[in-house]
């Protein structure tokens, strides 16, 4: 993940912050594929699992339930089209699980002062497809500005993940004000 932005309107409390989290894996598509191929050949399969989920370019998620040195199969794809084509060398990338977790969310503001959100609650909206928000309540986006954002997640197992992973990546979130305010 290399910064993400979000831009909402100060005082709206109808978006969210929704993310798909992303696992070690990752390589690119070796042959073209189609949207709803069952077999994905790539460069190669040996960072990830047996069998999980993949985002394939940046929204579309793929289970699969096996693999070879070079292909994922039995892929069902989800948020695409159908016929939509992915050409050679797009990007492939794990999708963490979040089955058995907790995760809570924490914004605040870019200089670190002010704390908008510690540690709330997100939903998990698709365990297999590592897709997680956090819902804004009141007093959230109240006031404009750039805040800093993260998705702290806990596996049932133990131990802790803090998305983004890497200090040199950022999720912001930018609010704005809303332009037809009287």
């Amino acid at each position: 993940m290399a910064t993400e932005k979000f831009y909402i309107k100060r005082n709206d409390l109808q978006p969210y912050c929704k993310i798909i989290i992303a696992g070690d894996g990752e390589t690119s598509l070796y042959v073209q594929s189609i949207y709803d191929d069952s077999t994905i050949t790539v460069n190669s399969t040996l960072d990830f699992p047996t069998s999980g989920s993949l985002r394939v370019s940046d929204y579309i998620t793929v289970t699969y339930s096996g693999k070879s040195a070079t292909t994922f199969t039995n892929c069902i794809w989800y948020g695409g089209a159908i016929s939509q084509i992915f050409p050679i060398g797009t990007s492939v990338q794990e999708v963490m699980n979040l089955s058995g977790t907790s995760i809570v969310f924490t914004m605040k503001t870019v200089d670190g002062v002010t704390i908008k959100v510690n540690r709330q609650v997100a939903s998990i909206t698709n365990a297999n497809g590592g897709e997680v928000e956090y819902k804004w309540v009141a007093g959230n986006t109240d006031t404009s500005g750039n805040y800093l954002a993260e998705f702290e997640i806990t596996p049932n197992t133990g131990g802790k993940y803090t998305i983004p992973k890497e200090p040199s990546n950022k999720l912001v979130i930018v609010v704005v004000d809303d332009l037809d305010v009287i």
